[in-house]
């Protein structure tokens, strides 16, 4: 288990802010601690990072690929890791680490969103496309890893917990009623929806696309369960 938290901002970012922002899920990891500001001071990415893997440093977030264009954050695990990095090593991508966090990355450059549906695991991860000016969300298909955010005219921000969101954005939070009536009935909060209002949870085998030129994000499935057909029964 691992801890993302980040953001797309249009004034400068407070890095005391961001950081006390991860800080706040730091038992989520505790053997690094990882922060990156872009240039500008508009884009930051913080990680707690969970050894398991690859336990060295090589494998440290927010992990930055050799030509610098893509900078990823990444809580979780993608367990056919080594055979896509064998496909990769075939179409001539180099690795300095055994992670999986870097496979994901070559996986990006190689095959761009189409690279989800490679993956057999459980992630939440962030991509800062710094070509194309665009951050990438994508979580796993059964949403076993946590990954919400939150939107309005001044910044894009994300994070594995909620908590981390509201430090960072410091809103009045407001309870969204729908949520909490359907919580009380059913005892979960269902689809996209949490109990603060305006701040969502990325659906489950979704990837999200933020466009910092235009401020504004698109959601798109990945992965869908097919329908199954339907099933006849014959009196005898």
């Amino acid at each position: 288990m691992c801890g993302i938290v980040g953001i797309s901002s249009k004034i400068d970012i407070n890095k005391t802010i961001l950081q006390e922002s991860a800080d706040l899920i730091s038992y989520r990891g505790p053997d690094h601690t990882g922060l990156w500001i872009s240039s500008n001071n508009k884009i930051g990415l913080a990680h707690k990072r969970l050894s398991i893997i690859d336990l060295s440093n090589k494998a440290n977030q927010p992990m930055i690929c050799s030509d610098k264009k893509f900078v990823i954050i990444y809580n979780g695990e993608i367990y056919n890791f080594l055979k896509i990095r064998k496909d990769l090593k075939n179409l001539g991508y180099i690795f300095v680490s055994s992670s999986d966090t870097e496979v994901i990355l070559n996986s990006y450059k190689a095959w761009g969103n189409d690279c989800f549906k490679k993956f057999n695991g459980m992630f939440s991860l962030a991509i800062y496309d710094l070509d194309k000016s665009k951050i990438i969300l994508s979580r796993d298909r059964c949403g076993q890893k946590p990954l919400y955010f939150y939107s309005d005219q001044n910044f894009f921000v994300f994070a594995s917990e909620l908590k981390s969101l509201f430090h960072l954005t410091k809103k009045n939070i407001q309870l969204n009623q729908k949520s909490f009536d359907f919580y009380l009935s059913n005892g979960y909060v269902a689809g996209e929806e949490t109990l603060a209002k305006n701040f969502f949870k990325l659906k489950t085998g979704h990837f999200l696309e933020f466009s910092i030129t235009h401020n504004k994000y698109q959601i798109q499935p990945y992965w869908e369960i097919k329908s199954k057909n339907k099933i006849k029964f014959y009196n005898k």
